[in-house]
């Protein structure tokens, strides 16, 4: 019997024995498990960095322009726009609805001015004399953006742009003001309409 006894505990003891090893290769699983773990939240966090990096890139490029379809918009700032009469014409005024920016001639799309040169009656120049000092003013205020027309150019060959500020039309400005008309394919009469009136003479 004790012959049976000592083959039952030793029984036991490599039962406990293989019980232990077993844990220690759960332990050491576990261990492995725990390094598999700490990979993880590496690689978060470099998806996370890359994915802030991204964000970063778009947010600096979308101040300044942002292509799709025909909504581009150009941001104009830290320029300051005189007359063109002042003999400069890199950026400058020259009429209420008519600005040169970096040597680009650009009309603003939604409204019409009196013209300063070539005015067809001494009204029409003096309404343009106002009307384009009221736009130096505008554009020197504070930035502003240029934002695509479904018209590329005007007659002239000037960019025609929706000009922006805080999201109100600066043309829009220059309207309440009385200074320009909403825009028309007609040309306009100065001579004998108020700028604030509708003075269509014809297709332009």
């Amino acid at each position: 019997m004790s012959g049976l006894h000592d083959v039952q505990r030793a029984g036991q003891t490599r039962r406990v024995a293989s019980g232990g090893n077993s844990g220690g290769s759960r332990g050491d699983g576990g261990q492995g498990g725990d390094g598999r773990k700490g990979i993880f939240p590496a690689r978060l966090m470099i998806l996370v960095l890359l994915l802030c990096g991204f964000g970063y890139f778009q947010m600096r490029h979308s101040i300044h322009f942002s292509i799709g379809g025909n909504s581009e918009q150009l941001l104009v700032e830290n320029t300051q726009f005189p007359l063109c009469d002042q003999g400069e014409m890199t950026d400058c005024v020259v009429d209420g609805a008519t600005f040169i920016y970096d040597g680009q001639p650009y009309a603003l799309s939604d409204v019409q001015a009196p013209q300063t040169i070539g005015a067809a009656c001494a009204a029409e120049g003096a309404m343009g004399a106002r009307a384009a000092q009221r736009l130096v003013a505008l554009l020197n205020l504070a930035p502003f953006e240029l934002h695509n027309d479904v018209r590329d150019t005007d007659a002239q060959g000037h960019k025609l742009k929706l000009v922006v500020r805080d999201g109100q039309s600066i043309g829009a400005m220059l309207l309440k003001d009385g200074l320009v008309r909403a825009w028309t394919p007609a040309a306009q009469d100065w001579c004998s309409v108020p700028a604030g009136a509708t003075g269509a003479t014809g297709t332009k």
